[in-house]
């Protein structure tokens, strides 16, 4: 797996997104949460997020990646972070994934975009 650590000695945002793996909506919004949580992880990070709490908005967000540790991934209606790259899918943390905190594998090619703070 990929250093954990940003260029910044910050903590990577795929570190503070596992420490919420299992929890029930850690954001306390309702309606779908998964861009939600993306900010909250973004702020932890120290980084400013977006003002947006739409999965979709998030293609915009820095700048273009590949599907690496770190990347942020968008799909249609969902969010979320690559912890790994594993041949033709990607392990990603997100929210709202069965109503928690969880942790998917997607096939590489369903992401609309991956995007690097």
């Amino acid at each position: 797996m990929a250093s954990l650590r940003s260029s910044t000695g910050t903590p990577s945002a795929v570190r503070i997104a596992m420490q919420y793996v299992g929890s029930r909506n850690p954001t306390r919004t309702r309606g779908p949460w998964c861009g939600d949580f993306m900010n909250l992880i973004e702020h932890r990070a120290q980084r400013p997020g977006i003002k947006s709490r739409r999965a979709v908005d998030w293609r915009h967000y820095g700048h273009g990646s590949a599907p690496v540790a770190g990347a942020i991934v968008v799909f249609r209606g969902h969010v979320g972070r690559v912890i790994q790259r594993l041949g033709d899918k990607v392990q990603v943390i997100s929210g709202n994934y069965g109503h928690k905190v969880g942790i998917g594998v997607y096939n590489v090619r369903s992401a609309i975009a991956y995007r690097m703070p």
